[in-house]
């Protein structure tokens, strides 16, 4: 699959040379291989790979949605191997993308930045087209959409699933869930994940998955549909629902071989599994996160442990500043280096006189360090004593610093857009859309 091979770009003289073969396919993604788990008196070999797509390449902020060829951001395939001591084999795959319209969320210095949406004639072709591209891959689609459907997401996913709405009408086989993750678990509950396993066991048991018996002459069942899941970074709500379905399908494993009770959870059965199994797929969301938005995933300590405690609670929150500080200071050289690498942006096609207009954010901080500081010494210098501080020159100096503080809290609401790093070769990619 070309849309898989990131070095395609930058082999292009040898594959044109017919040296193809020499060419090795680099892919980016995630890889991690357990072997000798045991597990009811025998061994099993546990493979989590992930694969993401070259198409639409990108970071968090400068690649949202799709575009106009139904390519989504952040479009990755994760696939769970798994291989018994006797030879037979077993594989389940499932996907995440951005949500699969037309939208955009530019980066303003604003922690919560306004969400545009595309029309919706256009996002409605995208999806069918992005659907139908699935289906010939995977059969099948259940599209899992966890972002909220209140508030801004709630826009998004309003638009997201009266688009969903039109497209099942015309793809045969595609169903849309809605599923707002926050509402329904909270910080802590997630528990309530019960509530969409309920929603989508039936397709699950019907999907099946990939699996080859001992025997070279045994037929080899295949997976005949696709979970694709997303929120609204497709990072950290999807990885804990891309983890509850990876469990679902090793226990369905495990059962049919005879090693798992039919309807029982492999934690009593191997302690030894369960840690391991939550650590692979914990390390799995946090290097699709990394290459995504900069950070680990949020919400991986609940996948790594089973546990929503304060210490998660507060490593979330240090990761969201991460991302706040290089998704507006740093994306933007990074997305152009990924549009470089993987040809999205080709010199000798769109041109190399490419150039955007920065700001350094360090110039505005210092000015307004300089005359908070300047304001405060002036007013320091006036207060002999406490009679002082209300008297009518003070108090024309604390006007003063409140004026200041809000000019400059202003300015940067008003000219933030000019502070981010942005990306020079293609900003028609980041384009800020017009409901």
């Amino acid at each position: 699959d070309p849309s898989l091979c990131w070095n395609r770009t930058l082999a292009m003289p040898l594959i044109e040379a017919g040296a193809e073969k020499f060419v090795p396919i680099v892919v980016k993604g995630f890889f991690e291989q357990l072997k000798g788990v045991e597990v009811s008196g025998r061994t099993i070999d546990l493979t989590v790979f992930a694969r993401r797509s070259a198409k639409r390449p990108g970071t968090r902020q400068w690649r949202r949605g799709a575009d106009a060829e139904a390519n989504v951001a952040n479009f990755v395939e994760s696939e769970q191997i798994v291989e018994f001591d006797d030879g037979s084999m077993s594989s389940f795959v499932q996907v995440r993308g951005s949500i699969p319209v037309m939208w955009s969320q530019v980066p303003d210095l604003k922690y919560k930045i306004p969400i545009a949406i595309g029309p919706s004639g256009r996002s409605e072709a995208v999806l069918k087209t992005h659907i139908n591209t699935l289906s010939k891959t995977f059969g099948k689609v259940t599209a899992i959409n966890l972002a909220n459907l209140t508030g801004r997401e709630g826009k998004l996913s309003a638009a997201y699933a009266s688009a969903a709405a039109a497209v099942s009408r015309e793809v045969e086989g595609f169903t849309f869930v809605a599923f707002d993750f926050h509402k329904e678990c909270g910080a802590t509950n997630y528990a309530n994940l019960a509530k969409l396993w309920d929603r989508i066991k039936d397709d699950y048991a019907s999907y099946g998955a990939w699996s080859k018996p001992v025997g070279s002459a045994a037929a080899a069942s295949t997976q005949t549909g696709v979970f694709r899941t997303n929120c609204i970074d497709t990072l950290d709500r999807t990885n804990v629902v891309q983890g509850m379905l990876a469990r679902k399908s090793l226990e369905r494993e495990l059962s049919s071989r005879g090693l798992l009770a039919e309807g029982a959870t492999f934690d009593s059965a191997s302690p030894e599994l369960e840690r391991l199994f939550r650590a692979i797929w914990a390390d799995h969301g946090d290097e699709i996160s990394r290459q995504y938005a900069g950070t680990g995933a949020m919400k991986s300590a609940f996948t790594r442990t089973g546990k929503r405690d304060l210490a998660g609670l507060l490593d979330d929150g240090a990761k969201s500043l991460t991302r706040y500080l290089l998704n507006n200071f740093r994306d933007g050289a990074k997305q152009d280096a990924l549009d470089l690498v993987t040809g999205t942006y080709r010199p000798e096609r769109d041109g190399t006189n490419r150039s955007v207009t920065k700001m350094s954010p360090a110039i505005p901080l210092l000015a307004a360090l300089f005359l908070l500081h300047a304001a405060r010494r002036n007013f320091l210098a006036s207060v002999e004593s406490l009679s002082d501080v209300f008297s009518p020159y003070t108090m024309r100096h604390v006007w003063l610093l409140v004026i200041l503080a809000l000019s400059i809290f202003n300015a940067v609401k008003t000219f933030g857009r000019l502070l981010v790093d942005r990306p020079a070769y293609r900003r028609d990619l980041a384009v800020v859309w017009k409901s």
